[in-house]
């Protein structure tokens, strides 16, 4: 949905097939939220990235936006880690964040990055766990 630029998001969901108001703001942030916002931009889901990226990344200040595309031109190498490429850490930062956000939306729960990145760290651990079987 993110390459394909189909993401839910409340500027994209504002329309005249809705049946309830939206505010096209994010619910977390406040801002617009756009397909970029909803994934790399919203400032609470920068904290998860970050938090990710040090974790797992051999150079974190290298993640960016442009990360997201098909195939990247410069792909992060993963450090620490075996049997985990750079496209399963991103995959499970990104099922995490689109959880979360979903919850808060729907659920009222809070979106708390820590709890975000503890659930990457335990989807990451489990892929690592599987390729040494």
């Amino acid at each position: 949905r993110a390459y394909h630029r189909k993401l839910p998001t409340r500027s994209r969901l504002q329309g005249p097939n809705i049946q309830f108001a939206l505010d096209r703001r994010c619910p977390i942030s406040g801002q617009v939220e756009t397909d970029r916002h909803f994934v790399w931009d919203c400032p609470v889901k920068q904290t998860v990235w970050r938090t990710v990226a040090r974790r797992f990344l051999d150079q974190p200040s290298l993640l960016s936006f442009e990360h997201f595309r098909i195939n990247p031109t410069n792909k992060l190498l993963v450090s620490g880690i075996q049997g985990v490429s750079f496209e399963m850490v991103m995959a499970c930062t990104f099922l995490a964040i689109w959880q979360a956000h979903w919850r808060y939306v729907l659920d009222n729960s809070t979106f708390w990055p820590n709890g975000v990145v503890a659930k990457v760290i335990r989807q990451v651990k489990r892929i690592e766990s599987e390729h040494r079987l």
